[in-house]
């Protein structure tokens, strides 16, 4: 029992950040040889559910939009994943971690805000659009709080973030938690 301890403690230098996990973006779609970095990760989701919003906005598409183009968009990676497997050659298949069910945890809670408002504020839409606010700051704040967690921040620390993240704005929040990461792993 005490060189199993003994072995864990070995492994982990103290000061160390574990290495960041896996987006989920790759982790959802198991993507094995394509591999989107942010910014393309961010055009493909964000940016493709933005511009399908504003379509369905604008009535120049059903609201089915919302839904259909961020599936195709995935599916088209995807398939690119697959075509790209297929391509001959040598190419290692790294292990991929499968995706957690906390890591689902900010999309469901996003639905079962949205669900709530539209219990609890029926009729007037400057309420419903004030609780939606707070509703996406919060969901906000613990993004950035599962974000820092993830990067290895002590809990308290993390948890600061997140108050601030709910009081200045997530972005607020995001930068400071960044800036500390970066100077911790320099130290």
């Amino acid at each position: 029992m005490t060189d199993i301890s003994a072995s864990r403690s070995a492994a982990v230098t103290p000061g160390a950040l574990p290495p960041p996990p896996q987006p989920l973006y790759w982790r959802f779609l198991r993507l094995h040889y394509v591999r989107p970095n942010g910014w393309q990760r961010a055009l493909l989701v964000e940016g493709v559910f933005g511009a399908a919003a504003i379509l369905a906005l604008a009535d120049a598409a059903t609201a089915w939009t919302v839904l259909a183009l961020p599936l195709a968009s995935a599916a088209v990676v995807k398939a690119n994943d697959v075509v790209a497997g297929m391509l001959p050659g040598e190419r290692v298949r790294e292990p991929l971690d499968l995706p957690q069910l906390a890591d689902y945890l900010p999309f469901v809670a996003g639905v079962g805000v949205l669900l709530f408002l539209r219990l609890v504020v029926h009729g007037t839409a400057e309420g419903a659009v004030v609780a939606l606010a707070y509703g996406i700051n919060t969901g906000a704040s613990l993004l950035v709080y599962r974000y820092t967690v993830r990067r290895g921040l002590p809990a308290r620390v993390c948890v600061r973030y997140a108050v601030i993240s709910f009081a200045f704005g997530w972005l607020v929040g995001l930068l400071t938690g960044m800036i500390d990461i970066r100077r911790r792993r320099e130290a």
